[in-house]
């Protein structure tokens, strides 16, 4: 018998990585063998959480959670995120915005000056500047201003362009409050 790592990815669902990277996929405890799938998952790492917007994955933000234990989630591709856990909500999905309200401005140290970058995800600049300790600041980053840096405001743009029309309007990502 193999010695197996369960991983939770969805309520009806157990993953089963085994040594020799074979994954039985269980559904309402009927079980099929899908050999084969790729590498082993740790039993540490977090499993794969979807994109609401793109159906794409989602990364986990890597910074210790707060103290209600939530966790940030991002999608690399259309940069839309996903709280989990937290005081007031199991899950919370902040709606779109417009390309010049969704951006904050970058600071870290080494950024050229009196050129204004936006920040994107995971120590990174949209334009792919990547610093440690690189974060977003409290002001927006406009990307109409003359300093707003042309790979980021062109960047901005392809990501917005990757929402899809359904997704922007109000209600269109779902957030679920917790029970009080």
């Amino acid at each position: 018998m193999h010695s197996a790592q369960t991983i939770l990815v969805r309520p009806s669902f157990q993953l089963f990585v085994l040594k020799e990277c074979f994954v039985l996929v269980g559904v309402f405890g009927n079980w099929r063998d899908v050999s084969r799938l790729g590498r082993p998952v740790s039993a540490c790492e977090d499993p794969p959480v979807e994109c609401d917007v793109c159906g794409r994955s989602m990364w986990r933000w890597p910074v210790p959670p707060t103290a209600w234990e939530e966790g940030i989630w991002s999608c690399s591709w259309c940069h839309a995120a996903t709280h989990v856990g937290g005081g007031w909500f199991e899950i919370s999905r902040p709606p779109y915005l417009p390309m010049e309200m969704r951006w904050e401005r970058a600071v870290a140290d080494g950024l050229p000056a009196g050129v204004s970058h936006a920040f994107g995800i995971f120590d990174k600049t949209l334009c792919g500047i990547q610093g440690t300790g690189m974060s977003p600041s409290d002001h927006r980053w406009l990307p109409e201003r003359e300093n707003a840096c042309g790979a980021c405001r062109e960047a901005a743009g392809v990501i917005d362009d990757r929402w899809p029309q359904a997704m922007r309007g109000e209600g269109a990502r779902v957030s679920a409050a917790r029970g009080l």
